[in-house]
This record gives structure tokens, sequence and C-alpha cells, in this order.
């Protein structure tokens, strides 16, 4: 196992899906609920696992850019999962979906996935038939991970707009389409991230939004990583050959495959969890990929920094 965390971590993963319906408040009456919304719910878990001893694992909500499919991120949320990592994801593809009414969905999400982990789902349509999650998450132990408009979730998040701790964030090509409004959020707060950017601007992430204007909001100590071939949707590993040269016209993309961009992203994603939630334990593995990272910068493939107090 490479401590550079570029190569997949100890634990094999696995996979599940489910609809869940998930009761929110009513945006007119906060005490009250409404109709309950369906949402499709992905979890990537480590899988050959002695539980107990390594377990539960820290929770890692992950969120979608817009109109993507979970499935899309899959090498990099298998890459973080295999370092012992739940990942969560949910598919929302409506694009008008008010921020607010997005923002609302985490909490029921973490409840469920407690319950699960915990083995004491309230009803038979949320209990899984064989219960893969049983004592793995850790809820308690969260950090927020996104892409696209997904990244500007995690920021919000990671600011307590939807009232769940949350420990740390990582950000990856973020992009903020609501003038701004999660990065303005961000001033002042005193917060650590990470930032992963694309070097090649287009369409999809134009320079008034993109992760540029994130990473200079962020504490002393943060990490932004630009993989300088990358184009925004470079991220996304559709499964179609097709659809992937369709999204590289759209939105560009350099001299570099997406599982090496994805691969990239998904290595300064881990590490940055490593030293939030196992710091103790993985000094060494962080300084050898530091080690790696300066040779990536040496040969000009990224750009490192890491902000100086």
């Amino acid at each position: 196992m490479s401590e550079e965390f570029i190569s997949p971590g100890k634990y094999a993963v696995d996979s599940m899906s489910q609809r869940v319906d998930i009761p929110l408040p009513s945006s007119k009456s906060p005490g009250c609920l409404r109709k309950t919304v369906t949402l499709e719910v992905t979890v990537t878990y480590p899988s050959n696992v002695t539980k107990g001893s390594e377990t539960p694992f820290p929770v890692v909500a992950w969120f979608n850019g817009l109109m993507s499919k979970s499935a899309w991120y899959g090498s990099i949320v298998r890459h973080v999962a295999s370092w012992g990592y739940v990942v969560l994801q949910y598919k929302n593809m409506n694009p008008l979906l008010p921020v607010a009414d997005e923002l609302a969905y985490l909490p029921p999400l973490l409840q469920w996935l407690s319950a699960q982990s915990a083995g004491n789902a309230g009803s038979t349509a949320d209990r899984l038939p064989a219960n893969p999650l049983l004592g793995l998450a850790d809820t308690s132990r969260l950090a927020t991970m996104g892409h696209s408009w997904g990244g500007a979730l995690a920021v919000l998040h990671y600011l307590g707009a939807s009232t769940v701790n949350v420990a740390t964030a990582v950000l990856v090509d973020p992009q903020d389409w609501t003038n701004n409004a999660a990065v303005k959020a961000l001033t002042g707060t005193n917060r650590t991230a990470a930032v992963v950017g694309s070097g090649i601007t287009g369409p999809t992430n134009p320079a008034a939004q993109n992760f540029r204007h994130f990473f200079p909001e962020l504490a002393p100590g943060s990490w932004q990583l630009v993989i300088k071939q990358a184009g925004h949707l470079s991220f996304l590993n559709t499964g179609s050959s097709v659809l992937d040269k369709t999204l590289d016209l759209v939105a560009k993309i350099g001299k570099i495959s997406r599982p090496e961009v994805s691969r990239t992203a998904a290595s300064l994603s881990v590490a940055w969890l490593q030293s939030t939630f196992r710091a103790h334990t993985s000094q060494h593995g962080l300084q050898r990929y530091a080690e790696w990272l300066r040779q990536q910068q040496a040969q000009g493939a990224v750009e490192w920094t890491v902000t100086s107090p």
C-alpha cells in the first residue's frame, strides 16, 4: 500500500443504492413537517472490515455537480472509501431546486445512515434486507466534499447552514452559481479546507465563479492543488466514451486522462481527510505525499499551495 495516498487504501470497497424517504421541515412553519422527499441514495464503504477493532469509520457527505449522477464520481469516491471512510451520496436532478431546500436534505440522510449503522432503522422500508452498513458509520465524525456546485454546498454545510457539525471540507473544482454567496459566507470564518482546481477555464467554470475565489477566504493551513491540464468536467467518469468526449468538447481538457485527474484529486482528498481524522497515525504518509506533490509541481503537472499564518 502506497503511503503517498495515490494508490487505493487497504480496504476493499463495496456500495449500495436505495431509495430513501426523508421528512423535510416546512419553510413556512419550521416546527412542522411537509411531505417527504424520496432520494436515490448511494453509500460506498469499506467491505473487508474487522468490525469493532477498526470501526466505525468517519463519514464523508459528497455532493454532486448540477445534473451529474453519483456513479460518475465513482473513481474518486471508491478511492476515498478504500482508506476507511463511508461516503454518502444522493442524486438531485432538479437544477431549479432552491438552495435552502437542498440544504435540508443532509440532516435526515445522516439520521438514516446512523440508524442503518446502529441496526435500528425505524421503518421496514428504510431497513436494508442484509444490512452491509451495520457498525460502519460514525456520523459524529463528518466531512463534506463536492464537485462544482456540490463544492459550494459542501462549504455551506461546513459553515453550519444545515445545523450539522462538520469537521472539515474538500472542494473539488467548486463553482458558486449564487453570486458567490458561498464564497462570501466563508469570509472571516477562519475555516481551513482543501481545494482541488482545474487549470483549464471554460464555459462550465467561468473565472467569475471558479475555485480561485474560495481559497483566499480560507484560514492558514489550507491546501490548494491545481491540476494544470484538467478541465472542469475531467473529474467525471461517465462510463460512456461518447459522453465523456462530449463533455470534453464542452468544458475542454488538456493532455491528461480522466483516470489521472480522478486519482490526483482523490489522493489529495484522502491526505486532507487523514490529516483531520487520523493525524497521529498519518504523519509519515503525509510527509511522503508532500514529497510526491513537490515532484509533480517540479514537473509542471500541478500547482500546490499551503497557506501560511
